[in-house]
């Protein structure tokens, strides 16, 4: 299965977020996930609602917010953010989520 991702800002750094019908059918607050970013960055993290409580997910990680700004997936016109493709599979009860690329805008 795959998932669509979108860069989102925080305050200070950059998350990913999830869109509400796939957060409300795919995962649980709180929930622990194992991303891989690529062959070298392999992060274990948990969904979180914001403050909103709207049931749409979002992920963060410094780790996350550092690949996202090394890749340039921050920078995107605006109102346009950067969509990435992620592969979901279980593994051992838990969620991982593997990059697979950027989509087109």
């Amino acid at each position: 299965m795959n998932l669509t991702l979108t860069v989102q800002s925080t305050a200070n750094n950059w998350r990913l977020g999830i869109n509400t019908p796939d957060s409300m059918s795919l995962f649980e607050h709180r929930e622990l996930l194992i991303i891989e970013l690529n062959s070298n960055i392999i992060i274990e993290c948990r969904c979180a609602c914001g403050t909103g409580k709207k049931k749409a997910f979002d992920i963060n990680s410094k780790v996350l917010s550092e690949w996202i700004v090394k890749n340039s997936f921050h920078i995107y016109p605006n109102r346009h953010p950067t969509k990435l493709l992620f592969s979901v599979k279980m593994e051992k009860e838990v969620k991982s989520l593997t990059y697979k690329s950027t989509k087109p805008l």
